[in-house]
């Protein structure tokens, strides 16, 4: 298998409207002290929109990177850090 082709098949797994991974059954449901996640989907989503505007990653970079190690603002601050250094976005966005 190729890569194209890991990344088709993680495509099929996410929703292009809310970018929410179809196999967790629990997504948006529960955070830290049972509060619901609705804020924590908002700041992900305008955390992944940035992410693609601004071409730090491919649409395919985030869908394999957020299947694996799940869909938060961690997973997308951690792939920022290996690969830019930097450990949010706004703090990339100060240093430039």
């Amino acid at each position: 298998m190729e890569y194209k082709d890991l990344l088709d098949i993680m495509g099929m797994l996410f929703d292009e409207d809310d970018k929410t991974d179809k196999t967790d059954k629990t997504a948006g449901k529960f955070s830290k002290g049972g509060n619901t996640m609705r804020k924590d989907f908002k700041e992900i989503n305008a955390l992944w929109d940035k992410l693609l505007e601004m071409d730090l990653f491919t649409k395919g970079e985030l869908q394999l990177i957020t299947n694996i190690n799940g869909y938060s603002v961690e997973t997308l601050n951690a792939a920022l850090f290996a690969r830019y250094g930097y450990r949010d976005l706004e703090q990339m966005m100060d240093y430039d």
